[in-house]
């Protein structure tokens, strides 16, 4: 037996309950000997037998999870990260504060009648819900992929259930049963 431990970087874990899936997973493969994965720290502390399985089967094991083994260059993945972020609720409060504004005319009364417009409102949200929260369907899929369930897949059910409702109410009106009330603010 060839005793070793490796800490591993690891991006994409959105709460802990993703650090649990990768340790689960880790945990069943041959020659690891124990898994501890810091959701913090978003660090994987491995002790593993050499000659039964290497360094690259370790990072192999930690991306098939749907998660990135990241060896080296931790803080420039962080720093991209941090910066996507930041692109995304940029993006997010442009589009969402004038579909919330729209969405309540009786609180504010000042916005135009154009941004009452469902068909306005439901283009104003798209970019929300499919590029700002792109990371819970990511997440949601990686949990749905390891048989688990997370905040990621709360977030992605809850939202897409508020937003399709919403865009089929505001295509086929019909559907409502009178009031044609939408959640593109709740999306």
């Amino acid at each position: 037996m060839k005793k070793e431990k490796v800490i591993i970087g690891i991006s994409g874990m959105h709460c802990a309950s993703c650090a649990g899936t990768i340790e689960k997973k880790l945990g069943k493969r041959d020659g690891i000997i124990s898994v501890l994965v810091n959701f913090a720290s978003e660090k994987a502390t491995i002790e593993y037998d050499a000659s039964i399985i290497s360094m690259a089967d370790l990072i192999s094991a930690i991306n098939s999870t749907g998660y990135k083994a990241v060896v080296g260059q931790q803080d420039n993945v962080r720093k991209n990260e941090i910066t996507n972020l930041k692109r995304k609720l940029i993006i997010g409060i442009i589009f969402t504060v004038p579909v919330f504004l729209g969405s309540f005319p009786e609180f504010f009364f000042f916005v135009p009648e154009m941004m009452r417009n469902l068909y306005i409102l439901l283009a104003l949200t798209i970019p929300v819900q499919f590029y700002a929260g792109a990371q819970f369907y990511r997440g949601a899929w990686t949990a749905l992929r390891n048989k688990t369930a997370d905040m990621n897949t709360l977030i992605a059910v809850g939202t897409s259930a508020a937003f399709f409702y919403s865009t089929l109410v505001t295509i086929i009106p019909s559907i409502s049963s009178g009031m044609q009330a939408v959640y593109f603010d709740t999306a």
